[in-house]
């Protein structure tokens, strides 16, 4: 700087150190205004700050006779915008901002002037004019109201930069205060830095009582081992998020949470803190566990229903049968024929309610078999075999298509009662013959097992209700609604699903999809 004398240099320099500390735009212009007063005593000056964000002139602060017209729009020489490489954008800021060829002087009676802009990057942020009232300025004076056109975009963008930071900063602050969500920020050392107003009622203490303490110690012994798992995990995988399900304690009361644990990692990938997101679950439990217990109560009334009814019937058949047979042993004249035929008719109401029974029983009681790997055309192969007789006996053509490639981890009696099943079905659905359709095919992770029919199929309010208990469409023929409702269970229990496509007249196809484990 030596083309400055020092009393230029040292107001330079304290006006550098004094806008170091400045947090506001209003007291940064007036710094400068004054440091402007003491170097160029005698000249007129303004400072104007502009906003393109707001496409408008802010703050304006001038010393000397104003020429209040000249003061907007804030004009800038076309070679002075240039040299200070201004950027202009597409947009126009009509009325705010100009660029011209000559200089438009501010004030009053002045001889010589220079406008000076305020750019940091590119960035227009305004323009401070400097007039002489006679004479000419010099150079080095224009060359130091370039060095402070410059120091003051520094600051002007600092103060800005931190504005926009503390709205943002309230912004989020006022998302995760008013979340309704449990949330909270540790340290490595999983110590409490950060938590919302939500986690502050749940725990029901101050938040002066909460920062500094160990998480650990909001939930219950027997959770801390879980979290801790998790917290290493964090540390030593390369890991997004960890989502746990947790009692989290209130006082004397546990909650159940779930908890969403993600990394927040400095450059180096060293773990910094975590940011834990609990959702309280435990109203929507209470809901889902009644909601259970209340489908649990509707299938026992009705299940009890039903054993009434299937049972009362063919007990008084037996007892009405009995007392005859008894009247005739009694008064000695009966007919063996007679006799015989009664008998009969008590078997097969005994043969009726062990088959009911045995239904029940299928339905209620869990298959306790272990899981095993075996080849599905071997479990599918069984399943036929044990339904050749009702094959036969109804004229039904066969076709089976299965990839002998495919090996299953499965309960093997438990598929081979679920495939028997649906074949008898689809017998029983073409009582004047028909055609059976039988494959099995690997599709990605998937394996789709498929028993097709050419029956009479069912209707769309049918096919929604099969898996009911209890629901049949052979009531008449003995049928108790309990087979479909087992073959579904037995599917969920291998984690598969079962799909259903019917159309009436044209027959219906029965679809397993279970996970493939190629071990």
């Amino acid at each position: 700087m030596g083309q400055f004398d020092s009393r230029e240099i040292v107001s330079f320099e304290e006006f550098s150190k004094g806008i170091i500390s400045v947090y506001n735009e209003e007291q940064l212009i007036k710094i400068t205004a004054n440091t402007l007063k003491a170097i160029f005593g005698g000249y007129y000056y303004c400072i104007r700050l502009f906003s393109e964000r707001e496409k408008r002139i802010t703050l304006t602060l001038a010393e000397g006779p104003v020429i209040h017209s000249e003061l907007q729009p804030m004009r800038i020489k076309e070679n002075t915008a240039k040299k200070m490489q201004v950027y202009r954008s597409d947009d126009t800021y009509y009325g705010v901002v100009e660029y011209t060829e000559k200089y438009h002087h501010i004030f009053k009676d002045t001889t010589d002037g220079t406008g000076t802009p305020v750019v940091f990057k590119g960035e227009l942020l305004g323009l401070i004019n400097l007039e002489s009232p006679s004479g000419f300025l010099k150079p080095e004076d224009k060359l130091l109201m370039i060095l402070f056109a410059n120091q003051l975009a520094v600051s002007v963008n600092n103060i800005r930069l931190l504005n926009r930071t503390d709205v943002y900063r309230r912004f989020l602050y006022g998302i995760i205060d008013n979340a309704a969500v449990l949330i909270s920020v540790v340290d490595s050392d999983g110590k409490i830095v950060l938590i919302n107003k939500f986690f502050k009622d749940r725990v029901q203490m101050e938040f002066r009582d909460i920062i500094g303490q160990p998480v650990m110690g909001f939930f219950p012994a027997s959770q801390r081992l879980k979290l801790h798992r998790a917290f290493l995990r964090l540390k030593s995988e390369n890991l997004d998020h960890i989502n746990l399900n947790l009692m989290f304690k209130q006082g004397d009361r546990e909650f159940n949470m779930n908890m969403t644990l993600s990394p927040l990692k400095d450059e180096a990938g060293e773990l910094q803190h975590i940011v834990a997101i609990g959702m309280d679950m435990t109203e929507f439990l209470d809901l889902k566990s009644q909601y259970e217990d209340s489908r649990k109560l509707a299938t026992i009334g009705e299940f009890v229903s039903q054993i009434s009814h299937e049972l009362n019937n063919p007990i008084t058949s037996i007892k009405v049968y009995s007392e005859y047979i008894k009247k005739r042993l009694q008064s000695h004249t009966y007919a063996e024929s007679d006799i015989l035929e009664k008998v009969e008719r008590i078997e097969n109401t005994i043969d009726r309610i062990q088959y009911f029974v045995k239904s029940i029983v299928s339905y209620a009681k869990p298959f306790s078999e272990e899981r095993e790997r075996v080849k599905l055309a071997n479990i599918l192969n069984q399943a036929l075999y044990f339904c050749q007789y009702l094959i036969e006996k109804n004229n039904i053509e066969t076709v089976m298509t299965v990839d002998q490639s495919i090996f299953l981890m499965c309960y093997p009696n438990q598929l081979i009662q679920t495939i028997v099943n649906l074949i008898t079905n689809a017998i029983n659905a073409m009582p004047e013959g028909g055609s059976l359709t039988i494959g099995a095919k690997l599709e990605g992770e998937k394996v789709i097992v498929s028993i097709s029919d050419t029956g009479y199929g069912m209707s769309e309010e049918t096919r929604k209700k099969i898996f009911e208990p209890f629901f049949s469409t052979r009531k008449s023929e003995g049928g108790i609604g309990l087979g479909l409702t087992i073959v579904r269970n037995a599917v969920l229990a291998h984690n598969g699903n079962i799909e259903v496509e019917s159309e009436v007249g044209k027959g219906t196809t029965f679809r397993i999809i279970l996970p493939y484990e190629n071990d």
